[in-house]
């Protein structure tokens, strides 16, 4: 019959792609003025659409000849026949003459697997009226040739209607395509009919969203349709430069709920696995459309972005060297609370480092020296502050040490990682036979139970940091180790005295007196929350955080970045620490003068630390 074959057909002999006689351009004709435009494409389509109007004499039947006069008769007359066709019907399958006599005239042949083609599924809040959902695809190959497609879903005309202009160009569409719909029927159950081309016989290439419908909202809270695809021959088909119709290889229903009214803004998000179910960590995750955001998913391979406003159409893309993803992006209209979209990771052999990539990167930073994923507002920065670069290769160096070594001098860990370190300093002194006060066994847990839920500039992160140190120091203190060498009997002054000598501050520091003050009138030091008090307030002494302050960012290194203690290994001595700790203090602590963070930075064992 008359469809979306014979519109691109109607349209390529207009623009000279083809060149059409006999029969096929006498149905293209569809206005009989002896000329195939752009009128007659249109007439087509509309005819196909089911519109009442503007089809010209698409539909008609004209015969050749148009009639044949007789006269006086005196013998039979054989062989009166006609040639018939219907105006419209470029393509011919619905003319009753002989396909194998019409070489003007293109042959459809049996559909091939192209694509899936996924109708929208969305809740779509009270508060919305008027709505637009993408229809999207997986990706199309430009070798395929496909110039249009057309297809009938059904809907529940009680939930959902369609606008003025139900179906509308957007994504692969969005540039010299005609996209048109008409709904068809009378019952609740209705049909949408959608027929597009591309204006210029450009082909499709790529993946997400294909074209856009337009709805209107009719239903209340629990209100649900499904929209279902039509079987053949009305299912949804691509079309090819040759005029033949490709099915794709999948056409998922969609689903529309009517849900209750929602705040302003909803989340996204969702998770990422491989074909084992295995979480892939790492993978950049990029949101484009009403909002342009950036965030990474976690070991779990979760990922959310929070504060998405609604109303808003969006595509969300993964990425992460070694690996491709199904779909490649998925594009979706956020309309309710929440939205999930989730995506399947598969390894490939591409052998990059995934640490060159900036997102990555900077994910690491977070993980190694705060312990922590990264929050999105950081993330970003941190990562524009890379990409700034472009594609200079020093910036890009310089600015890759510049970020990581902002991690250690950064507010939060100061005062979270480097509070653990003084913490065991002044506890204890160094360790026996070494130049540190810490193993990163120890180091791990105490920095993750201080750090716990606090990141900086976010709201009540102060109020969080100090509940933090105090349940952190009140606990430390009644540890065995600490019961051991401070027993409750030693009077204030042992105990205060023994605190500062192991952290290397003169008794007459002011902060001296301070601490004795905080056990009153006691003769023992049996008092848990003053113990804790004077522990942390050497801790944060001023010439402690001095004094230490470039030994620490020298055992970072080897805890941040290799893992592991700087006598353990490949090291079986302190010797490459004294070397570092030498080097900075000969710089006066400029680490990139001293070229320790490139160093480490550039080491082949933290590079090999991370998955090819």
């Amino acid at each position: 019959g008359i469809d979306t074959a014979d519109v691109i057909a109607a349209q390529r002999q207009f623009l000279g792609l083809s060149s059409f006689n006999g029969c096929a351009l006498t149905a293209a004709d569809a206005t009989k003025d002896s000329t195939v435009d752009t009128t007659d494409v249109i007439a087509i389509q509309q005819f196909f659409l089911g519109m009442n109007s503007g089809t010209a004499h698409v539909g008609e039947w004209i015969f050749n000849p148009a009639n044949r006069a007789y006269s006086n008769l005196s013998s039979d007359q054989p062989a009166q026949n006609y040639d018939a066709l219907v105006v419209g019907d470029v393509t011919g399958d619905l003319t009753p003459s002989s396909r194998a006599n019409r070489d003007d005239a293109a042959q459809p042949l049996n559909p091939a697997t192209v694509a899936t083609v996924s109708l929208p599924v969305a809740n779509v809040s009270t508060n919305v009226s008027v709505f637009t959902l993408p229809v999207a695809t997986t990706n199309i190959n430009s070798a395929d040739n496909l110039i249009g497609f057309q297809g009938d879903f059904t809907f529940d005309s009680s939930v959902v209607s369609f606008q003025a202009t139900p179906a509308s160009p957007a994504g692969l569409t969005a540039t010299n395509w005609n996209v048109s719909g008409n709904v068809l029927g009378s019952g609740t159950i209705k049909t949408l009919r959608i027929s597009a081309f591309s204006t210029t016989s450009t082909p499709l290439s790529g993946s997400g969203i294909l074209f856009n419908l337009n709805f209107t909202r009719v239903g209340n809270a629990g209100a649900t349709t499904t929209l279902q695809w039509a079987a053949s021959p009305n299912n949804f088909v691509f079309i090819d430069t040759s005029l033949n119709k490709q099915a794709p290889g999948g056409t998922p229903d969609g689903n529309i709920t009517i849900v209750g009214p929602t705040a302003s803004n909803g989340t996204v998000g969702g998770q990422i696995l491989d074909g084992n179910g295995n979480p892939v960590e790492g993978a950049a995750i990029r949101m484009g459309g009403a909002q342009d955001r950036l965030t990474i998913t976690d070991a779990e391979g979760n990922y959310h972005f929070d504060n998405v406003e609604t109303n808003g159409l969006y595509v969300v893309t993964p990425s992460r060297v070694n690996f491709s993803f199904s779909p490649s992006q998925r594009s979706f209209s956020q309309l309710g609370a929440h939205t999930e979209a989730t995506f399947t990771g598969s390894a490939n052999s591409g052998g990059l480092n995934p640490l060159d990539t900036t997102e990555y990167f900077v994910r690491q930073q977070y993980l190694d020296f705060l312990g922590r994923e990264p929050d999105e507002s950081g993330f970003n920065f941190w990562v524009n502050n890379i990409d700034s670069c472009g594609s200079d290769t020093n910036c890009r160096d310089v600015k890759h040490i510049d970020t990581s070594a902002a991690f250690f001098l950064s507010i939060e860990f100061q005062q979270t990682g480097y509070l653990v370190y003084r913490t065991y300093e002044a506890a204890y002194g160094d360790l026996t036979g070494a130049p540190v006060p810490i193993r990163l066994a120890e180091f791990t847990p105490d920095t993750r139970e201080i750090g716990n839920g606090v990141v900086v500039l976010q709201g009540g992160w102060q109020q969080k940091l100090e509940s933090n140190k105090q349940a952190f120091m009140t606990e430390f203190v009644q540890r065995q180790r600490f019961v051991t060498a401070y027993p409750t009997n030693m009077s204030p002054q042992q105990f205060v005295d023994k605190v500062f000598g192991n952290a290397h501050v003169d008794l007459g520091d002011p902060d001296h007196a301070a601490c004795l003050s905080e056990f009153g009138a006691a003769s023992d030091t049996t008092d848990v929350a003053a113990r804790a008090r004077v522990l942390r307030r050497v801790a944060d002494n001023s010439t402690v955080v001095r004094q230490q302050f470039n030994r620490a960012f020298v055992l970072m290194e080897y805890f941040g970045y290799l893992r592991r203690d700087p006598n353990s290994g490949r090291d079986t001595d302190f010797s490459g620490y004294q070397f570092w700790l030498d080097k900075l203090n000969q710089f006066n602590g400029n680490f990139d003068n001293a070229e320790m963070v490139k160093a480490f930075l550039s080491s082949t064992e933290y590079r090999g630390r991370f998955p090819r």
